[in-house]
């Protein structure tokens, strides 16, 4: 009641408070101001995160007249700010952060913040590029990923590839590259590095070869004599006999020799052949040897 002595006072009314008191001939008039100090401290933070990322959260004291010490827990996830108005944690799974904060004049505070910590299941989506490796002039190359219908994916970088939000798609490849399939659930985000290499060719055996024996008897087996190699942009193969007439010339490697010459298959012998050859890449050679007809 106004007129006692003493006064209770609930959260509503904080404020300031005069008290008059008087003994019929004297009388003095004194205050007080009642703060209610949990109502000072507001917590802020990032509530949800991904997992790997970390968190902040923040307590900010809307009375400048009372001062606190901070103490936030648990001090397993905490990075730094353990004792100040700002904390950063690295939780692993959703859980709070403590904030313990101790007044000047004793009181005491607890609050918390919860952080919902989200991931994306790795077992759920797979990448890979089909070839994984390609010859110095390049080639095309199909990039297959795998991924629920609830994930978002996109392929990255994006320039030369067909169509890089499909989850296959394919790409020319004419140097080292790493592609990375992103997948998304609208909130975290993880990529899978996909790496295709440039192999080196070397413009000889056994990238490039001519057999040293063939057998046109028609049987349908080493009937014909080819250059051998799936990296040759340009060649001259010619063939000569003991006597070093030229029995044989291709400049298509798809087109071999028979054993025939002069509209006559030859007889089983030893001839000499003389290739010069241009690989992909820029590569050239120039290769001789001996070759066997045989029966």
């Amino acid at each position: 009641y106004p007129s006692d002595s003493t006064i209770f006072i609930n959260q509503n009314n904080a404020g300031t408070y005069y008290l008059f008191v008087t003994n019929g001939i004297c009388d003095r008039i004194d205050s007080v101001t009642v703060t209610f100090i949990k109502e000072t401290l507001q917590l802020f933070g990032d509530t949800t995160i991904c997992l790997g990322e970390t968190a902040q959260a923040t307590v900010v004291n809307t009375n400048p007249n009372v001062l606190f010490n901070y103490t936030w827990t648990p001090s397993t996830i905490i990075i730094s700010g353990e004792n100040s108005d700002v904390v950063t944690v690295n939780p692993t799974s959703s859980q709070y952060v403590y904030l313990y904060a101790l007044a000047a004049n004793g009181c005491e505070i607890w609050d918390s913040v919860f952080i919902q910590v989200n991931s994306l299941n790795p077992n759920l989506y797979s990448a890979a590029a089909v070839p994984d490796s390609v010859p110095p002039g390049g080639a095309t190359i199909q990039l297959i990923g795998s991924a629920p219908n609830v994930y978002t994916t996109l392929w990255t970088p994006e320039l030369g590839i067909q169509n890089p939000l499909d989850l296959s798609t394919s790409v020319f490849v004419n140097q080292n590259t790493t592609f990375y399939f992103v997948v998304t659930d609208g909130f975290c985000v993880d990529s899978i590095p996909v790496f295709v290499k440039t192999y080196e060719i070397f413009c000889e055996d056994p990238f490039i070869f001519v057999p040293n024996a063939f057998s046109p008897n028609g049987d349908g087996n080493n009937d014909i004599l080819f250059v051998r190699g799936n990296y040759i942009e340009n060649m001259i193969f010619r063939v000569f006999n003991r006597w070093g007439e030229l029995v044989f010339e291709s400049t298509d490697p798809t087109i071999g020799w028979n054993g025939i010459y002069k509209d006559r298959l030859c007889d089983p012998d030893v001839f000499t052949y003389y290739l010069d050859v241009n690989c992909i890449g820029g590569f050239n050679n120039v290769m001789s040897g001996n070759v066997t007809l045989m029966r």
